[in-house]
Parts: C-alpha cells; sequence; structure tokens
C-alpha cells in the first residue's frame, strides 16, 4: 500500500496499532498470583513513601512532552515495520494483520461469544480405586463430587469453578482457609485436619479441587492427586521417533514440544477468550491454502519453518514444526480427544 503523505502513513500505523491490541477479556486470576498479591502491594507501597525525584519530574510531565514522546514512538513502529501494516484480513474468526516481514493474528472477540471456556470441562482420578464403594454427589457440567470409601478409609474429590469458590470465600486466603498449610511446588496447598484427614487443594485457573484422604497413607494421597486426569486433544500419528521436550497446560492453554535430532515440532491448543495476541516473524514464507478437519486454516510455509493455525469450532489449534508440509497435514488429522 502507498500513502500519500507521511502524515497519512503516521494515523495509519497509529489506527492499525490501536486496533491489533483488543480489550483484556475478563479473568479470574491465579490463586498463586492471589497469594503473592499482599508482598507485591507492600512492595509499591514502600516504593511510593520514597518516590526519587527523577520518577517525580516524569510524573509532572507536561502533556506536550508526553505527546511527543507518543509521537517517536508510533514514528519507530512505523519505520521498523517497514512502512506499517499493508493488509487487514478477516478468516474465519482471525483478525489477520500483515506487515513487512511479519503477520499478527489476533481472535475477534465477538467470535470468542459462546465458546467454551475451559479446555478441559471433565476431570477424574486415573488412581486405581477398585474395592472402594463410590457415591457421585455431584456430576454437573462444570462442577463435580464423589466420594470413594472403603471400610476406615475414604477419598473425597471435588472440583468447582473458581469463581462460585471464591464467592463463598469472599475473604479468601490460602492461610486462613487451611490453617498451618504448606504450599508445596508453588500449585497446591496441603493440610492435615484436627482428625487425620488429609486435604489437597489447587487449582488450573478455571477450577478449584480438593481432595480428602483419611485413613490411608499421606504418600498414597499424593498419588491420587497425581492421577488427577482430563481428556485433551492429543496427537496419535506415531511420533515414537520424537522425544516430548515439553508438556504443559492450564485451562485456557495447552502445549506440547517434540524433538528429535532432525526435527521440531510445536503443538498448542487454546480457548478462543484465551488466545491473545500472536506474531508469526518471516523473512521468506509463502501463505498457502490448506484446509484441514474440513476447516479453512492459515498456514506460512518458510524454507526452514511452516506455521499453521485453525479453529475447529470449540477451539483454536495451532503448530510450529520444520517437518514438510504433508507430513504436517497428517499429524494434525490424527489429533484425537483422549
Amino acid at each position: 500500500m502507498i500513502y500519500d503523505t507521511f502524515y497519512e502513513a503516521l494515523a495509519m500505523q497509529a489506527a492499525a496499532i490501536e486496533a491489533a491490541v483488543p480489550e483484556m477479556p475478563e479473568h479470574r486470576f491465579s490463586l498463586r498470583y492471589k497469594r503473592k498479591k499482599k508482598v507485591l502491594i507492600k512492595a509499591y507501597e514502600k516504593s511510593q513513601e520514597s518516590r526519587s525525584d527523577v520518577e517525580t519530574m516524569l510524573y509532572r510531565m507536561r502533556l506536550r512532552s508526553m505527546i511527543r514522546i507518543a509521537v517517536i514512538a508510533v514514528l519507530s513502529l512505523l519505520l521498523l515495520t517497514g512502512g506499517g501494516y499493508v493488509v487487514m484480513r478477516y478468516i474465519n474468526g482471525y483478525v489477520v494483520h500483515d506487515m513487512a516481514h511479519t503477520t499478527r493474528l489476533v481472535f475477534d472477540e465477538e467470535a470468542t461469544e459462546g465458546s467454551l471456556p475451559t479446555l478441559f470441562p471433565k476431570y477424574y482420578l486415573t488412581y486405581d480405586m477398585s474395592g472402594y464403594d463410590v457415591q457421585i454427589i455431584t456430576d454437573e457440567e462444570y462442577a463435580y463430587s464423589a466420594k470413594y470409601t472403603d471400610g476406615d478409609k475414604s477419598v473425597e474429590f471435588s472440583y468447582r469453578k473458581m469463581e462460585e469458590y471464591l464467592d463463598d470465600h469472599p475473604n479468601f486466603d490460602w492461610e486462613e482457609l487451611h490453617p498451618g498449610g504448606n504450599v508445596e511446588q508453588d500449585d497446591r496447598v496441603v493440610h492435615t485436619e484436627p482428625d487425620g484427614t488429609h486435604v489437597i487443594t489447587w487449582e488450573d485457573w478455571f477450577y478449584v479441587f480438593e481432595l480428602r484422604c483419611r485413613g490411608i497413607t499421606e504418600g498414597e494421597g499424593t498419588d491420587i492427586y497425581r492421577s488427577v486426569n482430563a481428556p485433551k486433544y492429543t496427537i496419535t500419528y506415531d511420533m515414537s521417533n520424537f522425544r516430548v521436550d515439553a508438556e504443559n497446560y492450564f485451562s485456557p492453554h495447552y502445549r506440547i514440544f517434540y524433538q528429535n535430532d532432525d526435527n521440531l515440532l510445536g503443538f498448542e491448543y487454546f480457548t478462543k477468550s484465551g488466545y491473545g495476541n500472536h506474531e508469526w516473524w518471516y523473512e521468506t514464507a509463502e501463505e498457502v491454502e490448506v484446509t484441514v478437519r474440513g476447516k479453512q486454516a492459515i498456514c506460512y510455509v518458510a524454507p526452514d519453518a511452516t506455521f499453521l493455525t485453525f479453529d475447529n469450532g470449540d477451539y483454536i489449534f495451532e503448530f510450529f514444526t520444520d517437518v514438510d508440509l504433508d507430513t504436517l497435514i497428517k499429524i494434525v488429522d490424527s489429533i484425537e480427544m483422549i
């Protein structure tokens, strides 16, 4: 795109940048964040007590100077992107911003309406509970609780939406809820009640989970906790010649990375509201028309890397790899919920 004047280019660049940054979706912060929140607030308050002369000067900066800095920032972005955004396109819910050497993908906020709020709506115990009598207490769309009993031994497993849990605990605090509990590996709280019940509490950004074990050892309770799992989309293509370098997930995002001596492959999928803003940087990449699993994909193929993303109707899938495109399509087609 050729601009008539420099100022027109500047205005177009500023408008494109503003449009590319979506409003932050509503989000219930991680409980790990809440545990550290008070410390951060105290650190901030302490810093304000001794605000430096430089900070005071910046705080009182005149509007004219602030505008000058903003203009310089926009000019810098204009130069770095080689003249700004050249194309803005809409493809199956994606807003695609094509710049010089960069493509930025944002999922349209309107396309997220009614989408699933979590990648993992159902969790289960995979530990061998044979010999226990099972009583299902709650089995709803986003809530579950069950009690397993075998004589004097009992295990209670439950989860529900974090917002509901916090509504019932408006002054929620890990230490107050579990007096004397210890934070282990920064992802769960453990506590033993006076009657010997061993309690483990944790979260995945969407649910709060609780496991209550009585009459069994603490070690077995930990093994049961580690067995909690949820069905997820999995590559069923033969990846035996790859090793798994990393795998992690929370409710809005799952990712796994495979690698061998010759190739690597990253597979991720997201809730639509959790997709955010992604950039694909390339020097010599070709956009290729690809249909996978009956859906139009966005695909860029470079000499040493391929990027592919598509919306399967429920979630957004994304792949980054240096395997050839034909093999990648076979891998994508092999994905199953397991």
